[in-house]
Parts: C-alpha cells; sequence; structure tokens
C-alpha cells in the first residue's frame, strides 16, 4: 500500500532525495521532514532559514543539524538543542564546546532549567562576561553558592556589559536565594523594574500586554515601541498621565491622536 505524503515525510525508510521533495511541496510537509531522523544536514540548513516556529523548533532537536545550525536557531529554541540527543554527544567529544558556543546562544542555554551544570559551572569559572552571569541568575536551578558568589562579588569578570547591581539584584530575586518568599517581594520587583531601561524589543511590549509590567511603567519603554500601541487606547492617556516629560507625553498624543 503507498504511503500518503504525511506518512512518507514521517517514515525512515524515506530516502533524503525524496524527503527534500516532500519538503518543497507544503509548510505542513516540511514541518514533518524537520522530525524525520533521515533528513540530512543540508536539508535541516536550508529548512532552518523558514520562519515557521514549528519548522525551526524541530530542526533545533534533530540529531542531523549541523552545529553551526544548532547554535543559530538556539537562541530561540535553546531547550529543543539541550534535549536534541547528539548535544551530550558533542559535549563529550568536545570538552572545550562552551567556547564555541556563541555568547547569544550561550545566555539562552543559560535560563532554561536543562541546560548542563558544566555550562553554568564555565561561566563561573571562566569569569569573562557579566551578562552570561546575569543570565544564570535568571536560571530556577542555579544553587545558592553560585548566588552567594555573585552577590559578594567574589567573582571579577573581564568584560562588562551591564551594570553588576542588576546581577546582585537578579540573584537576590531568586527561589533558591531565600527558603522563604518575602511578603513584599512584589514592592522589591517592583522597585528594580523602576531602575530597568527597556530596549527596542517587542518581548518588553508583549510583557506589558499580558500584565507582567505594570502600566506606570510603561513610560520606561523606547519611544519606538510606543508606536504600537492601538490608538486612543486607554494605554496612550496613562502614558501621557505617568510621564513627566514633556516631550513623552506631546510625542505619543501625536501617535494616539485619530487619523
Amino acid at each position: 500500500m503507498d504511503l500518503i505524503p504525511e506518512q512518507q515525510a514521517c517514515n525512515q525508510n524515506t530516502t533524503p532525495e525524496q524527503l527534500r521533495a516532500l519538503a518543497a511541496q507544503s509548510t505542513q510537509l516540511a514541518r514533518l521532514v524537520c522530525t524525520n531522523p533521515n533528513a540530512e544536514p543540508g536539508l535541516l540548513r536550508e529548512l532552518a532559514n523558514r520562519s515557521d516556529y514549528k519548522i525551526l523548533s524541530a530542526v533545533a532537536n534533530n540529531p542531523n543539524t549541523p552545529t553551526d545550525v544548532l547554535w543559530k536557531v538556539g537562541v530561540e529554541f535553546p531547550e529543543e538543542v539541550l534535549s536534541n540527543p547528539v548535544f551530550p554527544l558533542l559535549l563529550l567529544e568536545n570538552p572545550n564546546l562552551v567556547e564555541e558556543i556563541p555568547d547569544n546562544t550561550l545566555e539562552s542555554f543559560l535560563k532554561v532549567d536543562i541546560v548542563p551544570d558544566s555550562l553554568i559551572k564555565w561561566v563561573i569559572n571562566s569569569k569573562k562576561q557579566d551578562d552570561l552571569a546575569l543570565a544564570v541568575t535568571m536560571n530556577p536551578k542555579t544553587s545558592k553558592d553560585i548566588l552567594e558568589k555573585l552577590v559578594n562579588q567574589d567573582i571579577t569578570f573581564e568584560y562588562h556589559h551591564i551594570n553588576y547591581e542588576h546581577i546582585i539584584d537578579s540573584a537576590k530575586l531568586h527561589v533558591n536565594w531565600s527558603s522563604e518568599v518575602k511578603a513584599n517581594w512584589q514592592e522589591e520587583a517592583f522597585t528594580i523594574m523602576q531602575n530597568t531601561v527597556f530596549g527596542r524589543s517587542l518581548r518588553d511590549f508583549i510583557a506589558y500586554q499580558i500584565g507582567l509590567i505594570p502600566e506606570s511603567l510603561m513610560i520606561k519603554f523606547s519611544y519606538y515601541i510606543f508606536a504600537y500601541l492601538p490608538k486612543n487606547s486607554k494605554s496612550c492617556f496613562r502614558i501621557c498621565y505617568y510621564s513627566s516629560s514633556k516631550y513623552i507625553r506631546r510625542n505619543i498624543a501625536a501617535i494616539c491622536k485619530t487619523s
């Protein structure tokens, strides 16, 4: 019995040539082809240039994906790369592998709880970049011993990209820093956010939309982000209310003005 295209895309007996042809037919078939262990590295490299979320996620988890492609997709899909069966083998084959991982990819790895302890220890022992240390403080499994080293500034980093106070503040908010959650943890978190300068990333705006950033802190957003506010929205008026800057109030009023 002949297999339908979807079955062929998943079948490990499908030839690499057939998989390439199937991936070219539709996005749905390409998603399935990316999960096939018989997909060739060259095809996975090509598919990694797609913008489809499910394709990129599957590429990140396929053992045949070239290492440099894993680092590329690992920025957005760290858990998929770290759970890729080939990742432990890469660490065994190359003890210095962590030094070859791009900083932005390594930063994403360090924030998820399935990251190998060896990567966290490398960041602490190498003492190279403080922004990677900040990522360590965001990992739920980071031990209190490491947090204490960071808070007590027992480590001097070679390259400084951020204010070290941010590392200390983040470490003190870690679940492992204290066995009990302080009653005023929300106030402490709000104070830290007040001193945070948000960048141009739409992630900040999304965090606001789902309620993670209070409206009173929206004035910390880049002016670039304000352009994404719906015209005549309540947020526009609230920014004008909270902001003490005439420049911000004037420009936000212009953005929110009815066309």
